[in-house]
């Protein structure tokens, strides 16, 4: 009889407690495969975005290529209105940069790499951005806005370009010995394998006595 009642009252008691928990047991568990059946959806859609994006990039290029300057940039600026999260928006902004300084239009490249400098989540990227933008400023004869963004660089990957675009910069801004010194080191980071003779005509060309104005 003990036996029977405690075991009567094991039932009653795990009754009482499915009572009182059962319902957060089931909620919990359906919030879970909620959340596994959300994280699949959404890696799905990430998955295909990216697919898509990655294809119209590849078209964009080449567009380029085939020297269909126009469907490049309609494309880009498809990829940038659609993607403009992705690294592929970035990328077309700075393809789109690329035709507009070739047009001509540096006002509009400008905006393009303002926005992929600013838009970009991998440094390299933004860092290439902005590179590209003091050169573009540059061009525009906009030296002090050049060398603000010059200063502000870090982590650059091709140091040789850097340092020769502050040179042009320094030049710009008549300070020829500081230029010389910076061209100097940008010639030390060449690769073997890149001409520089370009750079060494630069530093000829401005004109400096040898001895007062080495480093």
């Amino acid at each position: 009889m003990n036996e029977l009642r405690s075991d009567d009252e094991q039932v009653e008691a795990l009754k009482s407690w499915w009572k009182e928990n059962g319902k957060s047991i089931v909620v919990g568990l359906l919030i879970g495969l909620l959340g596994v059946w959300g994280w699949r959806f959404w890696s799905a859609k990430n998955e295909t975005a990216a697919e898509q994006a990655s294809i119209a990039y590849q078209r964009m290029v080449d567009s380029m290529t085939e020297k269909k300057p126009k469907a490049a940039k309609e494309l880009g600026q498809e990829l940038i209105k659609n993607y403009d999260r992705s690294t592929y928006g970035v990328l077309a902004a700075l393809l789109l940069a690329k035709i507009e300084a070739e047009d001509g239009n540096l006002e509009k490249a400008s905006e393009h790499l303002r926005w992929a400098s600013t838009q970009a989540k991998v440094e390299a990227l933004a860092t290439t951005a902005q590179l590209r933008l003091a050169r573009v400023f540059l061009s525009q004869g906009k030296a002090t806005e050049a060398w603000s963004v010059l200063s502000q660089l870090k982590g650059v990957d091709d140091l040789a370009v850097y340092q020769e675009t502050k040179g042009d910069t320094l030049v710009a801004l008549d300070k020829k010995e500081e230029a010389r010194t910076t061209y100097q080191q940008a010639l030390t980071l060449m690769s073997p394998l890149v001409e520089k003779t370009p750079l060494e005509m630069k530093i000829e060309n401005l004109g400096l006595d040898t001895e007062t104005a080495a480093p």
